[in-house]
């Protein structure tokens, strides 16, 4: 771990890593479980490019949110609890891979 920077009270911290040996990062922002629409909304956002940020770490400015290659969303899937009604269209013409990766809490409860 790098850093860990306090945020405000929708999104809560954020946690930069770096691999030991590669110029690689990961920079996990996480949000106060209240606010999972505007979680879901600023991921959907960043994967059209309509959202994005840098920030700097050790003079290093990095790209995040619809500034880098790769996105990831890993937490509760918000859209079983609401619906959006905003259309997210790519508006930079740059491509990014996106991972969704929803926690299965209803199916665990289930299986209990």
């Amino acid at each position: 771990m790098v850093k860990t920077i306090a945020i405000d009270s929708i999104k809560m911290e954020r946690v930069v890593f770096k691999h030991v040996s590669k110029n690689y990062y990961l920079i996990a922002d996480a949000y106060n479980g209240k606010y999972i629409k505007t979680c879901t909304q600023d991921f959907l956002k960043s994967c059209a490019g309509s959202l994005k940020d840098t920030i700097q770490i050790n003079n290093k400015v990095l790209g995040i949110n619809g500034n880098t290659e790769l996105l990831s969303y890993i937490g509760h899937d918000g859209l079983m609890d609401f619906e959006l009604n905003d259309t997210f269209v790519n508006t930079d013409g740059k491509k990014r891979d996106c991972i969704i990766l929803p926690v299965l809490a209803k199916a665990i409860l289930l299986l209990i």
